[in-house]
């Protein structure tokens, strides 16, 4: 009986003995299985890591490329800005110090009108005008300008003034200005006798005018040639620009008012009830013009 129970323990512990051994080898077995899945996973890892490094040189490549652009096109850019720059630094700034122009519009009111201005600092300028008038009634570039004058002489004996059929005006006149260059103290390339500027004007004109009236004298109306001498005065205020054209000429636009006075020798008075573009107008006047010079 003890040898039976015995052997049962042997064959008991025998069986536990391998069917511990089996457990161990089939964990050692998963173990395994872990590790070479872990080994399989570092595996694509690694791949991917040779792999990785490929594509991230790639688009480095490309930035790099497109970072060689941007630099090589702003280099351009600063390049011919430094070009531009150096030009613009060997182009020195025109140094002129005064002008002689010519109006061209006077010419179509039958006056040639020639004046000079002259820099006295580098904001301020002085300018002195002298014109010339000879308009004739047959033709030129004045006839259309006399054509539409509404002249009238006054008759001692009416004490009126009567129409006059004019044939000629003759004179002479003069214009100062005094001009302040606006832009000076901005820009020290802007300097008189060049830029934008405002400043008074004063006019003064001398003209005679010849023509026939139709009196009544001696109970008859009589055709009687008349010769009138006619002051004008003028002032006002003026603003514009003045600029170098191919640096030898200048070109000078103006917009302004004036206050305008006509009176005619022997009268007491300044003309009134006139058309404001008759040559004897006394009132308010716009005023405008433009002048063509050379820089000296």
């Amino acid at each position: 009986m003890r040898k039976k129970i015995g052997l049962l323990l042997a064959v008991w512990m025998l069986a536990g003995l391998v069917f511990a051994q089996e457990n161990q080898i089939e964990l050692l077995q998963t173990r395994l299985e872990l590790l070479d899945a872990r080994i399989q996973l570092l595996d694509i890892a690694l791949r991917n890591l040779e792999e990785r490094p490929e594509v991230f040189q790639y688009q480095m490549n490309e930035m790099d490329a497109w970072f060689r652009q941007q630099r090589d096109s702003i280099m351009d850019l600063l390049h011919d800005a430094g070009i531009r720059a150096g030009m613009a630094a060997q182009i020195k700034p025109l140094d002129a110090k005064a002008s002689l122009f010519l109006d061209p519009y006077r010419l179509f009111e039958g006056s040639l009108m020639m004046g000079y201005e002259r820099a006295i600092s580098p904001s301020l300028s002085l300018e002195a005008a002298l014109m010339g008038t000879y308009l004739t009634k047959g033709g030129g570039l004045g006839r259309g300008y006399f054509e539409n004058q509404d002249l009238a002489a006054y008759n001692e004996y009416t004490r009126t003034y009567e129409p006059v059929d004019g044939d000629m005006i003759t004179g002479w006149g003069m214009v100062l200005r005094a001009k302040k260059y606006l832009m000076a103290r901005l820009n020290p390339q802007s300097k008189a006798p060049l830029g934008w500027y405002a400043g008074p004007q004063l006019m003064y004109r001398n003209l005679t005018i010849r023509g026939l009236s139709t009196q009544y004298i001696d109970e008859e109306y009589k055709d009687i040639e008349v010769t009138q001498h006619l002051d004008v005065f003028g002032g006002g205020v003026i603003i514009g620009g003045k600029f170098p054209l191919m640096k030898v000429f200048a070109v000078d636009v103006h917009l302004g008012g004036m206050m305008r006075l006509s009176r005619y020798e022997g009268d007491k008075k300044f003309t009134r009830y006139k058309a404001w573009n008759n040559i004897d107008y006394s009132g308010v006047l716009p005023s405008a013009g433009i002048s063509i010079g050379i820089l000296q």
